[in-house]
């Protein structure tokens, strides 16, 4: 096959190429049915990586059976690499059993650019997707990411820290149903509508929203079923998220939260959401947008199930001029950003977006040359204030980091467009 023998050629052309691998051990199991390209990811990781253990293997059953034995002969995978289209089995199907039999494996998809459809599919279970044809860098950076961010959210520490609150919030129920209906590739817009439509609230707002200044409709929609066609279906999502997750939590009492306001955080949210989706390439639009959203979702956990906590730390944070990530760390040995990241790992959001939360403040944490969802949300966080009259929180910028990535010359470009967007918004409340 033509597309066989060029993954194959650019595999051998990565042998020439010197890639810093670093000297992390990890355990890979690829599946693909194309022998060649197995082949040529073989050559290059045993010359690149001899330390790595990697199994290759030809179909999604040959994949089920070699995870299980692994696992029983107490050396089970770190990670699994599969391809998209498979005969039998393809690679949706392939990863939704090893996330019910496997779930501590990390996840990795290769796919088409043209894999539309399926790409929809395997969004609620792959952590990593990768686009053919396949490049070295990438895999690595890609397994490397996942991995530490694993370790960071099995840290004993902060399961400890949570462990302490009463109840986590449930994953959102609606934006789980449908997150469900999206992984089918049967599920039609009237489908998504009908969703939708349960619950009269959110039919409001999706009509406000499909007539808003922002999405530039000439004619007035005041059907719930016209108005999903029109947006879309991930622009839907994201919106039954913003409202479904901020309707989870309660105004904190406390005293010292007196200047506290969930209203701002929503509008903070949202306007990071915004701001993030405009600074990165298509490709990371929806992750963007969806970590936007939930970047600060561990202030709201925090606020609401250890409040006596949390006020102390906001109440220093106000006293002592300083970010409330840091004293985060000093009066819990945590910070919101890491146990938010660890909420949205239990309910199964995508890794990039669970990333992004992770490490919103410190994007440097992360092994990474350019510019992606981690960097557009660290932007995104610090030029989005709804109030700029009245900042409730002291937000940092990177700038070494900016300058490494090589776009530091932009911020001011960006802070423009936030501008742009925050107005439009303000807008659009007004028209309402």
């Amino acid at each position: 096959m033509v597309t066989t023998n060029i993954l194959a050629m650019l595999w051998l052309k990565e042998c020439g190429e010197r890639v810093d691998w670093g000297s992390d051990m990890y355990r890979v199991l690829f599946v693909d049915d194309e022998p060649e390209v197995l082949n040529a990811i073989g050559r290059v990781i045993r010359r690149r990586e001899p330390e790595w253990s990697c199994e290759f293997v030809n179909s999604g059953q040959e994949g089920l059976v070699a995870l299980s034995k692994a696992t029983e002969d107490g050396e089970p995978f770190d990670v699994v690499v599969a391809d998209m289209r498979m005969p039998e089995m393809d690679g949706p199907t392939f990863l939704t059993e090893v996330r019910q039999s496997h779930p501590q494996m990390i996840r990795v998809v290769l796919s088409g650019a043209a894999d539309l459809e399926a790409n929809l599919r395997v969004i609620p279970i792959a952590h990593q997707f990768l686009k053919k044809p396949l490049e070295l860098p990438r895999l690595r950076e890609a397994v490397v990411r996942s991995c530490n961010l694993r370790d960071l959210l099995c840290n004993e520490h902060l399961k400890a820290i949570v462990g302490e609150i009463d109840a986590l919030p449930m994953r959102p129920g609606i934006y789980e149903e449908l997150t469900q209906a999206l992984a089918d590739p049967r599920t039609s817009m009237q489908t998504v509508g009908a969703i939708v439509e349960q619950d009269p609230a959110m039919s409001a707002k999706v009509l406000q929203m499909v007539n808003s200044a922002f999405f530039g409709t000439t004619v007035s929609v005041t059907n719930v079923q016209q108005a999903v066609t029109f947006l879309g279906l991930p622009q839907i999502r994201q919106l039954l998220l913003v409202l479904e997750v901020f309707e989870a939590f309660e105004e904190p009492k406390d005293k010292k939260l007196r200047y506290y306001s969930m209203e701002y955080e929503r509008e903070h949210a949202l306007l990071t959401a915004k701001i993030a989706r405009e600074l990165v390439s298509p490709d990371f639009v929806d992750h963007a947008f969806t970590a936007g959203v939930l970047h600060d979702i561990g202030k709201l956990v925090l606020a609401s199930h250890m409040t006596e906590r949390f006020a102390e730390c906001f109440h220093r944070c106000l006293l002592e001029d300083r970010p409330i990530e840091e004293i985060e760390r000093e009066e819990l040995g945590t910070t919101h950003a890491e146990i938010g990241a660890y909420l949205l790992a239990l309910w199964g959001l995508p890794d990039p977006v669970v990333e992004a939360v992770a490490f919103h403040h410190e994007p440097d944490r992360v092994q990474h040359d350019a510019f992606d969802v981690i960097s557009a949300v660290h932007v995104a966080n610090y030029l989005a204030d709804p109030r700029p009259l009245k900042p409730l929180y002291l937000r940092a910028i990177d700038t070494p980091y900016l300058e490494r990535l090589g776009v530091a010359d932009k911020l001011e470009e960006w802070g423009r467009r936030a501008t742009e967007i925050q107005r439009a918004d303000v807008s659009d409340d007004d028209a309402a």
